[in-house]
């Protein structure tokens, strides 16, 4: 309930946006493991496809682990980008958290 017309400074008003913080942070928690979820499953999946390009890698021996590298570049990017979302949805609570202790002490 963020309305505008609020001053900060009454204690009903203040109730209401510790009320809405804490809203907010019972969202974010769904939220939160959602994106962990699936940055767990873009890592398995990365490790799942490098594992198997190892194997199919051709060559030497010492050259196997960079052909896999170059062949499993899309899901390494996934995984990476799933784990960054991740760590954002994880600083957004934090600063939920932080937000919610604020208005707590006025």
């Amino acid at each position: 309930m963020n309305d505008l017309h609020r001053d900060p400074h009454n204690p009903v008003d203040v109730e209401w946006q510790i009320e809405d913080t804490k809203e907010n942070i019972r969202k974010g928690v769904d939220i939160v493991t959602k994106y962990e979820a699936a940055a767990k499953k873009a890592r398995a999946e990365f490790d799942h496809a490098y594992a198997l390009a190892i194997g199919e890698a051709t060559g030497p021996a010492v050259n196997h682990k960079y052909q896999a590298t170059i062949a499993t570049m899309r899901e390494r990017r996934w995984a990476e980008d799933a784990e960054i979302a991740f760590r954002h949805a994880e600083r957004k609570m934090h600063a939920l958290d932080k937000e919610l202790f604020a208005w707590q002490s006025i």
